[in-house]
C-alpha cells in the first residue's frame, strides 16, 4: 500500500488520519494534547503521537512501512528547537521511513482554505495560532504572541473581570454567575481564592473552558463580555497583520478564519475586531476541518492532487473533530 498520514495536533486534542493515495481516508483516531508546552515532557508529547499515529494505522490495517510520505501539523512546533526535536524523534519513534514534515499548525489551518497554501491563517481555538506563506513558498508564525489570545486568554480575562466586580473595581456583568457555577464558588472572593491559594484546586491553564460563557454572554449584549472578545479579536488582528508585513504579503490576501471560538455565534464580534486591522485581507472559511488540512499539505509535498470526491465520501464522522 502507498499511504499518506497527517496529523493535526492542538491544544485540546490531536487527530491523525491515513489516506490513499487518490484522497481516500482509511484511517483515523483522535488522542490528547501533543504541545511541548503543555505536556509534562517532551518524551510524553512523542509517545501522545505515536500512540494515536498507532491507532490510526491498525484502522487501516497498515504499518509505518506503508507511509509514503507525512505531515505534522502541530502546536507548540514554535521555535526552532522545537522543530530540531520533532524531526529527531518522530521518524524513529514512529518507524517511518519516509519524508517527514513538521509545520506549525496555523499552516495546516491555512491549507484548509486556499488551493495553494498562500495568505495567513487565524486559529482561534484554545490558544491563537496565527501564521501564513507567501507565493515563493516561505512560511512564518511567532512562536509566542506578546500578548495572550484565544479560549483561554478570554476566560483569564473573563475570571479578572469577576475579581473586579467582586471587590467593587469594575461594573458588574452576566459572566459571573455562570463562571462561579463552572467553578462550584459561591462569591468572586471564593474563585480568587480557588485559583490563588497554595495547592490550589483548579488548573490555572484550564480557562479555555469557559470561553463559550464568555461569548455567550458578549452575543447576548453584556458590554463587559464583548469588550473581552473585541480585546482577543484586536489582538489576533494585530498578529494577521505582522505575519502579512513579515512576508511581504502585499494586496488583497485570503485569511483563513478557523477555530472553534470561531464557530460560535458570537463569532461576527470577534471577526469584525480581527478585520479592522487588515483591511486587505480576504476573509475565507475553512473548506475543511485542520486535519484535513495537513492531509493536503501531505500530498502537496508528494506532487499529488487527491480527487475531493474520494476525500469527501471517506470523511470521519464529525464527532472525530468536535471540540468536548
Amino acid at each position: 500500500m502507498t499511504l499518506f498520514l497527517a496529523v493535526d495536533g492542538g491544544n485540546s486534542k490531536t487527530i491523525a488520519l491515513i489516506a490513499r493515495a487518490d484522497g481516500t481516508i482509511v484511517g483515523s483516531a483522535r488522542g490528547a494534547t501533543i504541545d511541548l508546552y503543555s505536556t509534562p515532557t517532551p518524551a510524553a508529547a512523542t509517545a501522545e503521537i505515536a500512540r494515536i499515529v498507532g491507532v490510526a494505522l491498525a484502522a487501516a490495517g497498515a504499518s509505518s512501512s506503508d507511509v509514503a510520505g507525512a505531515m505534522f501539523a502541530l502546536a507548540g512546533a514554535d521555535w526552532p528547537e522545537d522543530y530540531a526535536y520533532h524531526h529527531a524523534t518522530i521518524p524513529g519513534t514512529l518507524g517511518l521511513r519516509c519524508p517527514v514534515q513538521v509545520e506549525n499548525d496555523a499552516i495546516g489551518a491555512l491549507r484548509t482554505g486556499t488551493p495553494d497554501g498562500v495568505g495567513v491563517a487565524c486559529v482561534v481555538g484554545t490558544g491563537g495560532a496565527v501564521g501564513g506563506r507567501n507565493a515563493a513558498g516561505a512560511c512564518w508564525h511567532l512562536g509566542f504572541w506578546p500578548d495572550g489570545m484565544g479560549g483561554r486568554s478570554l476566560g483569564r480575562t473573563a475570571i479578572r473581570a469577576v475579581y473586579r466586580e467582586g471587590i467593587g473595581l469594575d461594573a458588574a456583568t452576566t459572566m459571573t454567575r455562570p463562571i462561579l457555577r463552572e467553578y462550584g464558588v459561591a462569591s468572586p472572593l471564593e474563585l480568587l481564592h480557588a485559583f490563588k491559594r497554595r495547592a490550589s484546586p483548579v488548573d490555572a491553564e484550564d480557562t479555555g473552558r469557559i470561553a463559550p460563557i464568555v461569548m455567550d454572554a458578549a452575543l447576548a449584549g453584556d458590554p463587559v463580555a464583548r469588550r473581552l472578545v473585541q480585546l482577543d479579536g484586536r489582538r489576533h488582528g494585530e498578529a494577521v497583520a505582522v505575519v502579512a508585513r513579515h512576508l511581504g504579503i502585499e494586496g488583497a490576501y485570503a485569511l483563513v478564519l478557523a477555530g472553534g471560538v470561531l464557530r460560535h455565534e458570537a463569532a461576527p464580534i470577534h471577526i469584525e475586531a480581527i478585520l479592522a486591522h487588515v483591511p486587505l485581507a480576504r476573509p475565507v472559511r475553512p473548506a475543511y476541518e485542520p486535519a484535513i488540512g495537513a492531509l493536503l499539505l501531505a500530498f502537496d509535498a508528494a506532487g499529488l492532487i487527491p480527487d475531493e470526491r474520494c476525500l469527501r465520501a471517506s470523511m470521519p464522522a464529525a464527532e472525530l473533530f468536535a471540540t468536548r
